[in-house]
């Protein structure tokens, strides 16, 4: 394929912000001025990769009747390089499995990538929820630099933490954040499937919303702590 996977591309990006940062500190040091600002992905264009995800979503699920079931950075290809004019292709259908099938005849074991799946998926149960929870969490991993229970340091932390706690508050890792932006990740980051969007395409209308709603306000997020968390 040409182009690059996101998370590639937000290491790349953290990388050079943590450059940026320390340079910044050293001038402070000697009394040196500097212009340093703290950047990020925007609203914008978090929203753009993510509607174009939905709709590679809705095709599979409505088209061709299947789940993903491992939605995440590394499966999602920037092409060309960089965010203007960028179009997004969703790699790795490897573990997808047909709607009808999931209902029927849940999974044994766990299949997907334990920081970004749905709480239903580890006990083997798949729907289409499941693919709307992981696309909440790479949004939400755009926005504020760090994935969803990213102070899960161990395998048993993370199981416990999908399972059974809430997501720290997005407007706890980024500042200016809307009520509307809050409310789309208490709704689609929830532990009860029923409860998030109903659709790739429902999800795709929700985040666009949002993205209105920061061109109108003519907002960009400031990040605190993006450089903290490696992308997993």
């Amino acid at each position: 394929h040409e182009g690059e996977t996101l998370d590639r591309v937000l290491r790349r990006m953290r990388a050079k912000e943590m450059l940026l940062r320390d340079d910044h500190i050293e001038k402070v040091k000697k009394g040196v001025a500097s212009t340093y600002q703290p950047t990020w992905v925007t609203v914008r264009d978090a929203a753009q990769i993510c509607i174009q995800v939905c709709a590679a979503l809705t095709h599979a699920h409505v088209k061709h009747g299947l789940l993903h079931r491992d939605v995440k950075l590394a499966n999602i290809l920037i092409v060309p390089d960089g965010w203007d004019q960028a179009s997004v292709k969703l790699l790795d259908f490897g573990i997808a499995k047909l709607i009808e099938q999931a209902l029927l005849n849940p999974d044994a074991g766990f299949y997907g990538t334990l920081s970004n799946c749905a709480p239903e998926q580890i006990g083997g149960k798949s729907v289409v929820q499941s693919d709307i929870y992981a696309v909440a969490g790479v949004f939400y991993e755009l926005l504020c630099g760090v994935r969803v229970f990213a102070e899960a340091t161990s395998t048993p932390e993370l199981l416990r933490a999908v399972l059974h706690q809430k997501p720290v508050p997005i407007s706890k890792r980024m500042g200016n954040v809307t009520p509307r932006l809050e409310e789309f990740f208490q709704k689609n980051l929830a532990k009860n499937p029923d409860v998030r969007e109903a659709s790739a395409r429902e999800l795709a209308k929700a985040i666009k919303a949002i993205a209105d709603e920061y061109e109108a306000l003519d907002a960009r997020p400031k990040v605190e702590s993006q450089t903290d968390h490696e992308v997993t």
